[in-house]
C-alpha cells in the first residue's frame, strides 16, 4: 500500500548506507507536531483534545518532497 513513498527514501538510503535500520514500511510515519512532555496520566486527555481538533478539520492533502533523517540515525 505505501510503495509509491519508496522512490522519497532512496536518496537517504544512498546517503546513510548500511548506518540506519529501516522499520517496516507499515511501521513508517510522518511526524507533524511534536510536544513537550506530558505529565503522567494526562494522556488520554491530550489525545481527546487533539481528536476533537482533528474532528472540526478535513483531511490533509499531503506531498512528500524528499525524506530524511534525525541525528544519522
Amino acid at each position: 500500500m505505501l510503495d509509491h513513498l519508496e522512490p522519497a527514501f532512496d536518496g537517504v538510503r544512498d546517503r546513510a548506507g548500511r548506518a540506519l535500520c529501516w522499520t517496516e514500511p507499515e511501521q513508517r510515519h510522518l511526524t507533524l507536531a511534536f510536544h513537550p512532555e506530558v505529565p503522567a496520566g494526562a494522556v488520554d486527555d491530550v489525545v481527546a483534545v487533539a481528536g476533537r481538533i482533528a474532528a472540526g478539520h478535513g483531511p490533509l492533502d499531503l506531498h512528500l518532497a524528499g525524506a530524511g533523517e534525525f541525528s544519522h540515525r
